[in-house]
């Protein structure tokens, strides 16, 4: 029976990933390294790799003059040239990887995602149920309430007016009962919503669990100052950035310095 020189089983003695590339592209290697010596040639350093120090006894700097210019920018353009082609000759390397990985996620999503959907419509009408159910829950809960502390008063209405001590204890206690009825059904209004509706189905256990969120009715009357404390410093630092863009340094803010930094680019 013929195998197939592509599968490989258990022992089998292919190399790994990282030298079949190194091997298929030396040449590309080579080229990279060719840029990079040329890079280094630029460098102004001596045989120690420590820089060359000029009348001032101070580090040359690297470029001093048009022709090194020159010479800088040749080097900048081949190696965003080599990099360019890299970066092509890895995609097409990589395709039926990406294809094939696109394939797969695509496959699994569509499953998921009609699941997924199943679930949020299903949780969306349990919601709704649970949110009528709690409400209706607590207004039960507030009259039961309020019933208990109209007995409760009445109670010590009847107390006040016994004619003797003993009858004036027993509707006493009838009264302290009534209050602390009133005061546990009050209590349980106010509760937690998973409190107030969990219940055990023959499915499973249904609750509700809640979060505060928010929902801007006019952005120009929040006052920022009070999310202070909420900001991470990426946010503010985001926000600063383009505030710059937007302004340069033409409108200043305490406790920032706006400034512009350059960055040589290069064309060939």
């Amino acid at each position: 029976m013929e195998v197939s020189e592509t599968v490989a089983g258990m022992g089998h003695n292919k190399p790994p990933l990282i030298d079949v590339l190194r091997d298929q592209f030396q040449s590309r290697m080579k080229e990279v390294e060719a840029v990079a010596k040329r890079a280094n040639e630029l460098r102004k350093v001596d045989a120690d790799n420590k820089p060359l120090l000029g009348d001032d006894n101070k580090p040359i700097p690297f470029i001093v003059n048009d022709e090194e210019l020159g010479k800088v920018a040749e080097v900048a353009v081949e190696a965003r040239k080599l990099s360019k082609q890299l970066d092509e000759l890895r995609l097409a390397e990589t395709e039926q990887y990406r294809t094939a990985s696109k394939t797969t996620n695509d496959f699994f999503g569509e499953l998921t995602g009609r699941l997924n959907t199943i679930k949020t419509t299903l949780e969306s009408w349990a919601t709704t149920y649970n949110d009528e159910k709690e409400a209706s829950e607590r207004r039960r809960l507030a009259e039961e309430a309020r019933k208990a502390q109209e007995e409760a008063a009445k109670r010590l209405a009847e107390a006040a007016a016994a004619t003797n001590s003993v009858e004036g204890d027993v509707v006493l206690i009838e009264a302290q009962k009534a209050e602390q009825k009133a005061e546990h059904a009050a209590a349980v209004a106010t509760g937690s919503s998973a409190d107030l509706v969990r219940t055990k189905t023959s499915g499973g256990t249904v609750s509700s669990t809640g979060r505060w969120t928010f929902r801007i009715d006019d952005f120009t009357k929040i006052p920022l100052e009070k999310l202070r404390p909420f900001l991470s410093v990426p946010d503010i630092e985001r926000a600063l950035g383009k505030y710059a863009t937007a302004n340069q340094d033409k409108a200043p803010i305490d406790g920032v310095t706006f400034f512009k930094t350059n960055k040589a680019t290069f064309r060939g």
